[in-house]
């Protein structure tokens, strides 16, 4: 067969199952969705280039060496500051610092400097903490309990396949749509991804401020929980060994 006639043997199927049409239909409106979600917290360009002209005039309209002109000249380098790394507009004078100062160890991915400026919080002695806000901890658990979901649901699909219950478009199409949901899950968890390796560096860098988490927190555990886990069993095997031995 013609790859012209797999595309329409797969279009007739997508008109004759109403499962493929709502998968369809739940793409684009994702896709939508994320359209809408970038033109509502994106900066506006025109709306930047307006600021920053705005402020430059005030700037050279006041005179050299006074502490409005000291003023206004931050406010134009935070705003660039700002712009440049991505960061919303809420990052407050003391994140900008502390941003630049993780800038400056040299260790810190872009990334994870756009995430610092919001999850980093200066610290006691100098040092920084990680805090998560509750709409991060919920996308993360949110996305966990969907990925087990979508797996239990592809297994199950798998199953029904390998049984012979469904034909082979029909299972393509299922695969696509778990495939789909677990990348879209994942997405959501990456902030917290990020915020690991930020609490790694600065771990490395002897400038983490730690402290006790509630056990709802995703950065309780420095690898996650699987990896806890792991590692606990893996730590009681090696005493048993070490037991056995002597």
């Amino acid at each position: 067969m013609s790859p012209a006639e797999i595309i329409g043997l797969l279009l007739a199927s997508f008109k004759e199952s109403p499962l493929a049409q709502a998968i369809i239909v739940f793409y684009l409106a994702i896709l939508a969705f994320r359209q809408l979600v970038n033109i509502v917290t994106s900066p506006d360009e025109g709306w930047y280039v307006r600021r920053m002209r705005k402020l430059r005039h005030l700037a050279d309209s006041v005179r050299e060496g006074t502490q409005t002109r000291g003023y206004l000249e931050g406010l134009v380098e935070g705003e660039a500051f700002r712009r440049a790394n991505g960061l919303p507009r809420s990052v407050s004078p003391n994140q900008q610092r502390l941003v630049l100062g993780l800038e400056a160890i040299g260790d810190f991915t872009p990334t994870e400097v756009r995430y610092a400026a919001e999850f980093a919080k200066p610290a006691t002695d100098d040092k920084v903490g990680i805090v998560l806000g509750q709409e991060v901890k919920a996308g993360y658990w949110c996305s966990v309990v969907g990925i087990a979901g979508l797996g239990a649901l592809g297994s199950f699909y798998a199953l029904l396949v390998a049984l012979g219950g469904f034909e082979a478009t029909t299972a393509v199409v299922v695969l696509v749509e778990v495939l789909f949901g677990v990348g879209l899950a994942l997405s959501q968890m990456r902030p917290v991804f990020v915020a690991r390796r930020l609490r790694k560096k600065l771990a490395a860098a002897r400038l983490l401020e730690d402290y006790p988490r509630h056990w709802s927190d995703p950065l309780r555990f420095t690898d996650g929980l699987l990896a806890a886990r792991w590692n606990r069993v893996r730590g009681a095997e090696r005493r048993g060994g070490q037991h056995t031995d002597r």
